[in-house]
């Protein structure tokens, strides 16, 4: 399993983000909304300590095969 950063953001700030760029007029061109990174090492150990008893690494490698690093 690759030890690779994901970029996350959570869907509500993206909505609030979405709300702005089209309420203010002075808004116009690209906007990111990337606040945090997370290791797959990390994230694995964050759905542990929700979910013990699931087996995530068997989730992550059967959903993340085709993955590919750019």
């Amino acid at each position: 399993m690759n030890n690779m950063l994901w970029h996350i953001v959570d869907v509500r700030d993206v909505a609030d983000a979405l709300l702005l760029v089209y309420e203010k007029e002075e808004s116009a061109g690209r906007y990111i909304c990337a606040p945090d990174r997370v290791s797959t090492k990390d994230m694995l150990n964050i759905l542990k300590s929700i979910r013990p008893d699931y087996n995530y690494v068997n989730w992550w490698i059967s959903n993340h095969a085709c993955v590919v690093r750019t």
